[in-house]
Formats: structure tokens, sequence, C-alpha cells
């Protein structure tokens, strides 16, 4: 068994981790919220965020449930996440959560659209992990996501760690 992921599993399995439990996603993600709001640590399995559907392509797991997931798996993905300063994990390593609260609602939905860049026109060829390349210069992008107008893709939605005032000063610095 392989004793850590590889350089760009690792950065897929931290980025797509960290925007489970974004400001960006947990409102909107009934299920996630609900299971945290039912435990106690407010910390959730590793083993059920390995079974959701991106993380099981991330780690090449196939179609598993949360009670399949192996304990090296988890012990994985549990060594991999200690390097993020955004998440927290339980002492066993068998679970993870936020390091900070969510804020109100209405205080995340202010928060997420002060981050939030629309970036059109883009070319029709373009591929999101090259946008994310390139906004990554300047802040640290939790999800970027194309929009659509008659069925062609239009633009692109940045969400990002930090203000959209603060991208703009770097990039037209």
């Amino acid at each position: 068994m392989a004793t850590s992921l590889d350089e760009e599993t690792t950065k897929k399995v931290i980025r797509q981790v960290e925007f489970y439990f974004s400001d960006s996603n947990l409102p909107r993600d009934n299920f996630l919220k609900n299971t945290l709001a039912e435990s106690e640590d407010g910390m959730v399995s590793l083993a059920l965020i390995c079974s959701f559907s991106r993380m099981r392509g991330h780690l090449g797991l196939g179609d598993v449930k949360a009670d399949e997931v192996s304990e090296e798996t988890v012990k994985l993905v549990s060594e991999t996440l200690k390097s993020s300063t955004f998440l927290k994990l339980s002492e066993d390593g068998k679970k993870v959560g936020r390091t900070t609260e969510l804020l109100k609602p209405e205080e995340v939905i202010e928060q997420v659209d002060s981050r939030t860049i629309a970036a059109t026109p883009l070319p029709y060829d373009v591929k999101v992990e090259d946008l994310e390349t390139f906004f990554g210069q300047f802040a640290k992008v939790f999800v970027a996501v194309f929009y659509m107008i008659s069925g062609c893709c239009s633009g692109l939605f940045v969400k990002c760690l930090g203000t959209v005032r603060m991208f703009m000063n770097l990039l037209y610095e």
C-alpha cells in the first residue's frame, strides 16, 4: 500500500475537502450541513467524505459507500489534510471539520459575494484548470464555475479567499 498520495492527487484532495467545508458550499449543502449539526464535535467522518463522488474519482475508489472505504484510504487522506490551515482533524485522524465556525447565513452571502469575480468573455476552448492557475497567482481559488448562455461557455465565476478589491489591486499593480 502507498504511504502517501502523489502530488497531483494531494492537491485535488485538499482542494476538494476544503471546498466541501467552504463558505461557498457548506451553507448550500444540506446533507453536509445537517451531518455536521448532528455531530457532537462539529466534525464529519473522513470515510463519508471519501465516499462522495468527486473524492471517489480523485482517489480511484470506484462506487463505494462510506462503510466500504478502507482504513488505509482514510489514513492517507488524513495525512494529506494535515497540511490544510482551513481544516482540522480529530485526534485519531478519522474525522474532519472546519477550523472556524460558519458565519450566519446573511454574513456568509455577503462574504462570498465580496470574494466572487466574474470573468468574461472567454475563449471557447479554455480549461477551468488553466483559469484556476491564472487566478491562483493572486488569491486562493476555492471554486471556479463556468456559466453558459445559449449552450456556450460565456464566462466564469471565481470564488476566492480574499476580497475582489484585494484581487483587483493585485491584478492591476
